[in-house]
């Protein structure tokens, strides 16, 4: 892989598996057969005429059936977010964090696979005089045609462009692992300059969950997949997520994954 490369194809679940890739957003899309894979502690099976979104750090391949026919598009988040006017993208990002695959309709489907030939020609022609300009208006034509979809899934809830900017900077600090510290409002509202009442209207608003919802989810996601690693002992993990003492981080995990911390690491 080039380093920095922005926009990468893929053809087979296995390829995403490259920890280099962990930071690139996967647009996979299933043309025939279906594909499995692991997302936030949950099995999820992509059928055909479906396409799923997520950043590759969060998927675990497990398997496809042997007439699966899958594109998958990376693409660098860095170069995601360089994109102007991006506000459109804001619930939808979230939206896709709880639930990452869309099933299409035949229409849609087409679509999306003209979307995926036009990013896949121009990408190889790099003797293109325009090829950044054309590459970059391709993606985008893109994901405001994945997004759409998405609305009209939802029916269409306007934000404001101060909110939208409201809520990446609020999903930044949550991705940049703000959570592991911080678990309360007010420390994500101070660094957003705005009062935690208002953070937690907006994240309500634009999605549909507070700003409390996203900085447990976060939190609790990332406390599940630490303990089935086996490589950390209760006393580090209350250490690494700030707890006060092993046995209040114990009665957290047990009051809010259901399971003890012991049971998670059999």
């Amino acid at each position: 892989m080039k380093e920095q490369e922005n926009v990468i194809f893929k053809y087979s679940l296995r390829d995403i598996a490259d920890p280099r890739l962990g930071q690139y957003v996967a647009i996979l899309l299933c043309r025939r057969g279906e594909c499995t894979f692991g997302y936030n502690s949950r099995r999820i099976t992509l059928r055909s005429q479906d396409i799923a979104v997520s950043r590759c750090a969060r998927l675990s391949p497990q398997g496809q059936s042997h007439d699966c026919l899958i594109e998958i598009l990376l693409l660098n988040a860095v170069y995601i977010n360089s994109f102007r006017d991006m506000d459109y993208a804001v619930k939808g990002q979230m939206e896709l964090f709880l639930n990452p695959v869309l099933h299409l309709t035949s229409d849609q489907m087409m679509v999306m696979r003209a979307n995926f030939q036009f990013v896949s020609y121009h990408q190889l022609h790099q003797e293109h005089h325009y090829y950044d300009k054309v590459l970059q208006h391709g993606v985008q034509l893109l994901l405001l045609d994945l997004f759409d979809i998405l609305a009209q899934r939802r029916g269409q809830v306007r934000s404001t462009s101060r909110y939208s900017n409201l809520m990446k900077g609020f999903m930044a600090m949550l991705e940049r692992g703000d959570y592991h510290e911080h678990r309360d409002v007010d420390h994500y509202a101070q660094e957003l300059c705005v009062s935690a009442k208002h953070l937690a209207r907006v994240s309500r608003q634009c999605t549909g969950f507070s700003a409390a919802y996203w900085i447990n989810r976060f939190l609790q996601l990332d406390m599940r997949r630490r303990l089935y690693e086996h490589q950390h002992t209760i006393q580090e993990l209350a250490y690494y997520y700030h707890f006060s003492s092993p046995s209040y981080f114990t009665r957290y995990i047990e009051k809010n994954l259901g399971l003890s911390p012991k049971h998670l690491q059999d």
